[in-house]
C-alpha cells in the first residue's frame, strides 16, 4: 500500500490525485492499452498528419486533466509554503503521461524536482516533442537552469509498452536539453503497479528526497 512508503517518505507530505474521477477523465480511461495499435505500437508513433477525431478528443482531454493536476498541486503547495523544486510526482501508466505532458507543457508555475514514471503511456511522444521544442524556443529555460530529472521504469513484459514506443519517447526525450531521463526495467513486470515497483520506487524516493 502507499502507506508502506512513510519509511522512505519520512517528514514529506503525500498527495494522491484521481485523475479518472475528473469530468475530462471518462474517455481517456475508456481508451483501450491493449488494443492491438498500442501493443504494436502504430498508434503511438502517429504524428499530426495522422491524427483522427478520437487522437484529437483525447489530446483535449489530455490539456484538462494535465491543468487540474498543475492546479490541485499548486494549491497544496500554497498551503504548506512549499517550493514546487521540492515537489516529486509518480505516475503509472496513463497518469504518468498526464504528469509527463503537464512538465513539457510548462503548465506548472516552476519546474518540479522529479518525475517518477512507471510504464508510462505517453500520447504521440513526437508530437509531444515538437510542442516543447517549440515552447522552449519562445520561454528559453534560465540560463544555469537544471533539466528536469525523470526517472522512467518500463516492465518486460508489459505489451502495452512495446519496444519501438520506448525507444521514440527516450529519442524525444534526448531531443529536449531541458530534461534528463534514467530508463530502467524491471524483470517479468506486466502493466500493473505491483510489489517490484514498490521496491523500486521506495528506492528512487531516498534517492530523490536526501
Amino acid at each position: 500500500s502507499v502507506l508502506g512508503l512513510s519509511v522512505s517518505v519520512g517528514h514529506s507530505g503525500l498527495l494522491s490525485a484521481a485523475w479518472t474521477q475528473h469530468p475530462a477523465g471518462e474517455a481517456f480511461a475508456e481508451f483501450n492499452i491493449k488494443a492491438p495499435e498500442v501493443i504494436d505500437g502504430s498508434w503511438y508513433i502517429r504524428d499530426r498528419a495522422g491524427f483522427e477525431n478520437q487522437d484529437l478528443d483525447l489530446l483535449h482531454d489530455l490539456e484538462l486533466l494535465s491543468r487540474a493536476l498543475a492546479e490541485s498541486i499548486e494549491s497544496r503547495i500554497a498551503e504548506h509554503g512549499l517550493d514546487w523544486k521540492s515537489v516529486v510526482i509518480v505516475g503509472f501508466g496513463k497518469g504518468a503521461g498526464i504528469a509527463l505532458y503537464a512538465s513539457l507543457m510548462n503548465l506548472f508555475p516552476r519546474q518540479i524536482g522529479h518525475l517518477i514514471m512507471f510504464s508510462p503511456v505517453v500520447m504521440f511522444p513526437s508530437f509531444l516533442g515538437e510542442k516543447a521544442q517549440a515552447l522552449a524556443k519562445e520561454k528559453p529555460p534560465n540560463p544555469g537552469a537544471q533539466p528536469l530529472k525523470i526517472f522512467a521504469v518500463w516492465g518486460n513484459r508489459n505489451r502495452s509498452t512495446p519496444g519501438t514506443y520506448r525507444q521514440l519517447l527516450l529519442q524525444t526525450f534526448r531531443k529536449l536539453p531541458q530534461v534528463h531521463c534514467t530508463p530502467d526495467n524491471v524483470p517479468d513486470m506486466d502493466h500493473a503497479f505491483d510489489v517490484k515497483c514498490m521496491g523500486v520506487l521506495q528506492g528512487l524516493l531516498e534517492l530523490v528526497l536526501r
